[in-house]
């Protein structure tokens, strides 16, 4: 528990304690509650990787409201925008290797 309270930066451990409380709140009504709002959504029978995208995206949207209940926004608020920094260099990789590896080609010709 020290170890996380000094990974996450927290002040003490009963912060820790709510703050596994939050994850465990939000994978439960995720897993609870995912067919019930796709069916809302007409995604009954959407592929895959849009369920799976769904689930992402839902997640990320309940962990800040219960971060929020439980007191813990600011936390989670800071987790999120270290998330969304990485998936855009992970776009901006991905999207770039395409010049990247022409430049390789014509370098070695």
């Amino acid at each position: 528990m020290l170890k996380l309270q000094d990974k996450w930066e927290l002040d003490s451990l009963f912060q820790v304690v709510i703050v596994l409380i939050v994850f465990g709140l939000t994978g439960t009504t995720i897993a609870m509650t995912k067919i019930f709002f796709m069916s809302i959504f007409g995604m009954e029978d959407a592929s895959i990787w849009v369920k799976i995208l769904f689930g992402i995206i839902a997640y990320q949207i309940l962990i800040l409201i219960f971060g929020t209940l439980f007191g813990q926004f600011k936390f989670f608020w800071k987790k999120e925008k270290k998330l969304v920094k990485g998936i855009g260099k992970l776009f901006k990789w991905i999207f770039t290797l395409p010049v990247r590896a022409l430049r390789t080609i014509n370098q070695n010709n």
